[in-house]
């Protein structure tokens, strides 16, 4: 926690959609991309889902079932 700040948040949530992106050109017509963090920030991820969904309309969130 010592070294979290609102800056590097930023600078993280910039890195994940640019990775984010990136993948998304490399699946293949019908194929599966998992995102993943080990964040808490809202900014890394259900943020970076959203933006991702509406900037990318040929993917969609499938649901995970877990037992």
């Amino acid at each position: 926690m010592s070294q979290w700040s609102e800056k590097l948040v930023e600078g993280c949530a910039l890195r994940q959609r640019n990775l984010l992106d990136a993948a998304a050109a490399l699946v293949r017509p019908g194929g599966c991309l998992t995102y993943s963090t080990c964040t808490f920030a809202p900014e890394e991820d259900e943020g970076i889902i959203a933006r991702f969904l509406d900037s990318h309309p040929d993917f969609a969130l499938d649901p995970i079932h877990l037992p």
